[in-house]
């Protein structure tokens, strides 16, 4: 056996070597490849999340667009809408005029008032005769009072409760019942709750005031500004109630709702109404003085024809 160091096998070495290499290649190429194919994927899904932002945006951008449209058509729908009703009243001022023109021998005097409207007055300014309608004013200041807790419905009067009297005050217009309450409430106490109520051409002595109060009275009360629920509903209970039923209502239609009170005195013809359709109101007082004709049909066909052109104007 030779002694001397073997000598190193140069195709061995170059072997190793290029085993190395090769593995050392391949592994680089599988990483390349899979960093290639993370890439690929990175690069779908950095894709497929830009369509979806921007398919959103102009999705947003679309609604906002459809949002905006409807919003204008709204505000245009009101502005027609408010252009119309106010038409619709000069319309009916046009035609109030005529009728009060074609009846030059009574003196009278309306007044208007509705859901989206503040009172409002046409024909004389003056006070007039109040008669019955006087009621209206009687019955909110009681019931006013059971309010504040200084009278109650069950309350005796001259041998009958408050209730009984406010009834048949407001339902038969009876006379002997107003004069009951009325002293029990004093003049004094009704003009004070008048001026609070802005029933502000009231007269107790003589019962005047203008159609205006009136209206005003009886759109505080069907608005909620004047009562309670509970009032409220009692009084217009007896209005849906009451008599005397030849002037105003006749002209109303079967499907709408009337509350109202007739007021006569000598030749002093009123109604005072409330009348819904159950989406919108209108209140309307009608006074009239004949100066002695005491031609209340006439005077009742005046009236009917203003509650139509009322009626067309505002509901």
């Amino acid at each position: 056996m030779s002694n001397q160091p073997r000598r190193p096998d140069s195709q061995h070495t170059f072997n190793q070597t290029d085993y190395a290499k090769s593995m050392l290649n391949r592994n680089h190429t599988g990483y390349s490849r899979d960093n290639r194919k993370k890439s690929r994927g990175m690069l779908k899904f950095a894709s497929l999340l830009i369509v979806l932002v921007l398919v959103a945006l102009s999705g947003h951008v679309l609604w906002s667009k459809h949002v905006s449209a409807e919003v204008k058509t709204a505000r245009q729908a009101q502005i027609e809408a408010a252009e119309d009703a106010k038409r619709k009243i000069a319309i009916f001022s046009t035609q109030l005029s005529a009728l009060l023109v074609a009846n030059p021998a009574d003196t009278i005097g309306v007044a208007t008032a509705s859901t989206n409207d503040s009172v409002q007055s046409y024909g004389v300014g003056d006070p007039f005769d109040g008669a019955s309608d006087g009621k209206l004013l009687t019955a909110a200041d009681y019931l006013h009072h059971v309010e504040q807790g200084t009278a109650s419905l069950n309350q005796d009067i001259d041998g009958q409760t408050a209730e009984y009297w406010l009834n048949i005050m407001l339902v038969n217009s009876d006379d002997n019942a107003w004069a009951e309450l009325n002293e029990y409430l004093t003049h004094d106490d009704l003009e004070n709750y008048a001026g609070t109520i802005g029933f502000n051409d009231y007269d107790p002595n003589i019962n005047t005031f203008l159609p205006s109060d009136t209206a005003r009275l009886l759109q505080q009360l069907y608005s909620g500004q004047l009562l309670n629920n509970a009032d409220r509903s009692l009084m217009l209970d007896y209005l849906a109630q009451a008599n005397y039923r030849t002037y105003i209502v006749p002209a109303v239609p079967k499907d709408d709702m009337v509350y109202h009170k007739i007021g006569l005195d000598d030749d002093e013809v009123n109604d005072a109404a409330i009348i819904t359709n159950g989406q919108k109101y209108l209140v309307l007082a009608i006074f009239t003085n004949g100066n002695g004709s005491y031609n209340w049909d006439a005077r009742a066909q005046l009236m009917q024809a203003i509650t139509r052109d009322a009626i067309a104007a505002y509901l």
